[in-house]
């Protein structure tokens, strides 16, 4: 079967010139085998993204550039790139269905992400880590698995990364060796938060890409119910909390516990009578049909340039602003807590996602982060947490606790933390060395502030 073209023929890897390039060659006469195909086509596909890459690159710039002023659409520019690359598939291959199967490829490629675009088409999924070509495992409702997804070898997968960075402006290099950043646009059903560690720091010697799969369409608290993120009383509490009694509430748990979904849920009671803002590092948190609601994000500093817009420069700017409501997507650093003692002191409500391991554990992080960051005795920082009323404690995407703070107890100096039970009422003291935590039905230590391992000078 002759599926090349009569007289032409692509360069092979082997080839020691790899730009695209055509020369004369006898007609083939011998069969071809599934192989030997396979790898032809990959070699031709390879150099044509090389190829359009290399000389289109005004247009794949216009393809990033969908919010600017350009008179063309991102539909048009997608339509003009695949033209040229189909016409340079034709050039080449005879057979219509290595056309066809060239430029599946080529769309789902360029335009989507790849063999990802199944994982990313499946619902439940929170994230995706890809180590290498044949090890992509996913977290589902909570639980890490294994796929049958494989890119065709490791140069095939950094080729994906390499396309990833160059569609979203973005120079993985020995400079910028930790990249991250968003994609709301090009899935229809996530939106999508990538970090990439480049070779120079994975001990593997190639990249690494974890996906956040966030869902576009809001799940809202009755569907959180159903799932069995929270029951029918704990809806009712936080709403109540929320949006009736303004209370600052702050989300715990583990990386994928399900914080940002809980917190995503509530912000659809926020009243349209008032006024929010929401800081962050990428577009996670997102609001729906609010007119008065802002969602900004951080710019980070890289090797094309010095701008650089962290949440503490954007908490600062948003001080001046008519904010009834600041949420801070995660505090983890203490240049991300360093603007709370100021948010705070503004009488406005907050909402905030941070680590830990249970709610009183989350509430003394947050308050050593900004000791961190402003020099204050932990214990000044921990006061400034008052205007955090509620905390709630997730894992494995369910709420296994709530507990409220109930001011300062001055004489031992700490927090007034009461932990609720499941139908958010106040757990009686039955014991002085555990606590229950009703949700799981199991026993946990209480957290000793001696044993806080943040709280050494």
């Amino acid at each position: 079967m002759l599926w090349l073209k009569k007289g032409k023929r692509i360069k092979t890897k082997e080839s020691e010139n790899i730009e695209l390039s055509f020369y004369e060659t006898d007609t083939i006469k011998k069969q071809i085998t599934i192989e030997d195909k396979d790898k032809e086509l990959e070699t031709i596909f390879n150099q044509i993204i090389d190829h359009l890459i290399a000389e289109e690159t005004g247009l794949i710039n216009k393809l990033n550039q969908i919010n600017s002023n350009d008179s063309f659409s991102y539909d048009e520019v997608k339509q003009l790139i695949f033209k040229k690359a189909t016409e340079k598939f034709k050039q080449i291959c005879e057979n219509e269905n290595d056309v066809k199967q060239l430029c599946d490829r080529f769309n789902s490629y360029f335009f989507g992400y790849y063999v990802m675009d199944s994982l990313l088409s499946q619902p439940d999924i929170s994230d995706i880590k890809i180590y290498n070509a044949q090890n992509i495992r996913i977290k589902k409702r909570g639980v890490r698995m294994g796929t049958n997804v494989k890119f065709m070898s490791n140069n095939d997968y950094i080729r994906f990364v390499n396309m990833l960075c160059v569609r979203n402006k973005k120079n993985l290099s020995n400079i910028n060796a930790l990249i991250k950043f968003s994609d709301v646009v090009s899935n229809p059903l996530y939106r999508l938060r990538i970090n990439i560690t480049s070779e120079l720091i994975n001990n593997s010697g190639i990249p690494k890409v974890h996906f956040r799969l966030i869902p576009k369409k809001k799940v809202t608290l009755e569907d959180l119910v159903r799932e069995n993120y929270m029951n029918p009383k704990q809806k009712d509490y936080l709403i109540q909390k929320f949006d009736k009694q303004e209370a600052g509430i702050l989300f715990v748990g583990a990386n994928g516990s399900g914080k940002t979904t809980g917190m995503n849920a509530l912000l659809e009671v926020f009243s349209i009578q008032k006024s929010g803002l929401v800081i962050q590092e990428t577009d996670e948190l997102f609001v729906e049909g609010h007119p008065d609601f802002s969602v900004w994000h951080t710019i980070e500093e890289n090797n094309e340039g010095m701008v650089h817009y962290g949440i503490n420069e954007l908490a600062n700017h948003a001080l001046t602003d008519d904010v009834d409501l600041f949420v801070l997507g995660e505090v983890k650093s203490g240049s991300d807590a360093a603007a709370l003692p100021m948010l705070v002191a503004t009488g406005s409500q907050i909402m905030l996602s941070a680590h830990g391991n249970n709610e009183e554990e989350g509430l003394y992080k947050v308050g050593d982060y900004m000791k961190q960051a402003t020099g204050y005795e932990l214990e000044q920082c921990m006061r400034f947490l008052i205007g955090i009323q509620v905390v709630v404690y997730v894992k494995k995407y369910q709420i296994c606790s709530i507990s409220e703070v109930h001011g300062w107890d001055y004489e031992k100096q700490r927090l007034r933390i009461v932990k609720l039970d499941e139908d958010c009422k106040p757990v009686k003291a039955e014991a002085k060395n555990s606590s229950l935590d009703s949700s799981r039905n199991t026993k946990t230590e209480p957290f000793s502030l001696n044993d806080f391992f943040f709280n050494n000078g």
